[in-house]
């Protein structure tokens, strides 16, 4: 069952990744585990076109490198002059703070946050202050796994967050979600 659901999951994020990059769009993919997110980047590029994969600037972060390797990365991503489909695939720690992912299009979330806290910064990776475009943000969440729960207990602490007037709400719809047929 969990091992189906991951895969639904997996499937799902590439597919969308395809859909948004054969696009020309600029796409951040956030998963959880370190071999989740090495391994995603060759099963996007087997189903791109030819012309998508030429013109396709791809990179991994992981958090095994420098955070200002990172820093570097980002800022390649947002001014290193990409045009053109571009596809970002990291873990949610390697991401999480001090990294400006303001150009992205899309971001795609394989692995949910576990606090509203880290939900609200990974969403402001891409949500910058002075942004004037909209950027569409996919919660992916595999029904009958652990995923329900996490999302669930996600979305009753950001509704007392909220109450509590501590923080605001996250910019995207946390109810995007995937069954296991996908």
């Amino acid at each position: 069952q969990v091992e189906y659901a991951e895969s639904a999951k997996r499937d799902a994020a590439v597919d969308r990744v395809r859909e948004a990059l054969e696009s020309n769009e600029k796409v951040v993919v956030v998963g959880n585990r370190k071999l989740w997110v090495r391994s995603f980047l060759p099963l996007v590029e087997r189903v791109l076109s030819t012309a998508t994969r030429r013109a396709l600037w791809s990179r991994v972060t992981d958090g095994d490198d420098s955070a200002s390797a990172r820093g570097e990365l980002a800022e390649e991503f947002v001014r290193g002059g990409v045009s053109g489909p571009a596809l970002l695939v990291a873990t949610l720690d390697s991401i999480k703070t001090s990294i400006d992912l303001q150009d992205a299009d899309r971001m795609i979330v394989v692995g949910l946050p576990r606090t509203p806290e880290e939900l609200i910064q990974l969403e402001g990776r891409v949500h910058r202050l002075g942004l004037s475009r909209p950027v569409a943000i996919d919660y992916l969440v595999a029904e009958g796994t652990v995923d329900e729960v996490i999302h669930a207990a996600l979305l009753t602490r950001l509704e007392s967050v909220d109450v509590a007037g501590v923080a605001t709400e996250p910019t995207s719809d946390m109810r995007q979600e995937i069954d296991e047929g996908e």
